[in-house]
């Protein structure tokens, strides 16, 4: 007698429900779902995306992943597509203390510079919010007004020039929401 073969997506006990194309079919009688014995396409296997988060969470690249699951680079890359864009923008806890900094790559070649400007919560040290872009006012505000919707404590930059320029206050490098606020209406004339 066989054994049984538990459900991928609520562990209880699969019945036997037929074939399709020579591969035995089953299907769960708590949840009703079907599934196969056999996959011929690792892909398909139940919980791949699951171990897709895993390996791109553990910091594994494209390729590493596409080597350790036997699936196509393609493949890969079009679950990651998908998995993100089920993906929301997630909490922002309020009244934080928030480090803004950016960091500058390219896309191709060196001439399509690309800039990620990004929101630490000091706390928790995670990251809150994060825009990516060109290097501009049109990228940053909208990263600096979701910390200050969140009423923002504190949000401490570094002191590049473009941080003092486009949203200096009377505190210098360390900018607190209420001097952030003041700045933010007028953003559309100042700067690039």
């Amino acid at each position: 007698m066989r054994p049984a073969q538990l459900c991928s997506y609520c562990a209880e006990t699969c019945i036997r429900k037929g074939t399709y194309q020579g591969i035995q079919l089953l299907r769960c009688g708590t949840c009703k779902r079907y599934q196969r014995s056999i996959y011929k396409y690792k892909a398909r296997t139940p919980g791949a995306d699951q171990r897709i988060i895993l390996y791109v969470r553990e910091g594994c690249g494209i390729r590493s992943i596409s080597r350790i699951r036997g699936i196509a680079v393609s493949t890969v890359i079009a679950r990651i597509k998908r998995i993100a864009r089920g993906l929301g923008t997630g909490y922002i806890p309020k009244s934080r203390r928030y480090e803004v900094d950016e960091l500058s790559t390219y896309i191709g070649n060196k001439m399509n510079r690309i800039w990620v400007a990004y929101a630490l919560d000091r706390k928790c040290k995670a990251v809150s919010a994060i825009r990516v872009g060109k290097r501009s006012k049109r990228t940053l505000q909208p990263l600096i007004n979701t910390l200050v919707l969140a009423d923002a404590k504190l949000i401490q930059t570094d002191t590049l020039i473009p941080w003092r320029q486009w949203f200096s206050g009377p505190t210098g490098s360390m900018l607190s929401s209420e001097a952030l606020s003041g700045y933010l209406v007028g953003l559309g004339s100042h700067g690039s």
